[in-house]
């Protein structure tokens, strides 16, 4: 039966969203850096993530070992995208609400899905969380530092407090919004029946910027990135997200505070 409900401007947000991640954003070859145009292109993109292009499967099966990381985060990541639950697309949600992006933390799965938006609660609660790694100096002393994204999953390990049940409600709603151009905001739902730790908490943040910062490089037509297949400080992007300023190892997350049903984070960079 052919769907009949008119697509509004959040839907359309959608579409293009990933009509971005369909086109790759290079024309050379990732491995061997044949560059070619016109009729004579024989590029073929990464089936997966369709963010890379190869001129012949050797260089594709050569460069998998570099490749597969992100390859994995775009794929999962492009299956993830969900409306929220009051939005009610039936051509869309039909095709996306069966699929879930997961973090484990040992045993535990924590659901995670980007929205839209967050209604507002009426409640005008507010909470403060502070995420402090030990970490040892030169002259032998421990002090305390906040943690850094990109080694956040790996670091939070040693954090003061990580098994502490800090936030007892099954969802949390966190808003996006640095390092972001022209002051977008996006939303980012996470679940967990058990309610999250210390430690849950800062593992999807953490996850969470290395999903955005993934997918705002597939969809970029803009090379920002270095021979460490990082994002370089000072660039901007013109990818979907739109990142501007600051590479992933720039960033470290002090804390995160909530007002209402919205949490936010307090990056340092």
């Amino acid at each position: 039966m052919e769907n009949t409900q008119p697509i509004t401007v959040d839907a359309k947000k959608f579409i293009f969203a990933m009509a971005l991640l369909q086109r790759p954003n290079t024309k050379e070859c990732a491995t061997c850096k044949t560059y070619n145009v016109g009729k004579e292109n024989n590029l073929k993109f990464c089936a997966g993530c369709r963010s890379v292009c190869y001129c012949t499967t050797e260089c594709q099966k050569s460069h998998w070992n570099i490749h597969k990381t992100t390859c994995k985060i775009v794929t999962a990541f492009k299956k993830a995208i969900a409306l929220p639950e009051e939005q009610k697309f039936s051509l869309l949600t039909n095709l996306i609400d069966n699929t879930t992006f997961v973090i484990k933390n040992g045993e535990k799965q924590i659901k995670v899905r980007p929205v839209y938006g967050v209604i507002k609660s009426k409640e005008e609660k507010r909470i403060s969380i502070d995420f402090l790694v030990p970490t040892p100096m030169r002259d032998g002393s421990v002090e305390d530092y906040p943690i850094y994204i990109r080694t956040g999953d790996k670091d939070y390990k040693n954090m003061k407090d990580k098994d502490d049940l800090v936030v007892t409600e099954s969802h949390m709603n966190f808003k996006f919004s640095y390092p972001l151009r022209n002051k977008k905001e996006y939303y980012f739902r996470f679940e967990s029946p058990d309610g999250f730790t210390k430690g849950d908490i800062v593992l999807m943040l953490c996850k969470m910027y290395k999903v955005v910062y993934a997918v705002d490089d597939a969809s970029s037509f803009i090379d920002t990135t270095n021979s460490e297949t990082e994002m370089m400080s000072g660039m901007f992007s013109n990818g979907y997200y739109g990142i501007w300023g600051h590479g992933i190892e720039d960033l470290s997350m002090d804390s995160i505070d909530c007002e209402g049903e919205v949490w936010g984070m307090s990056i340092s960079s």
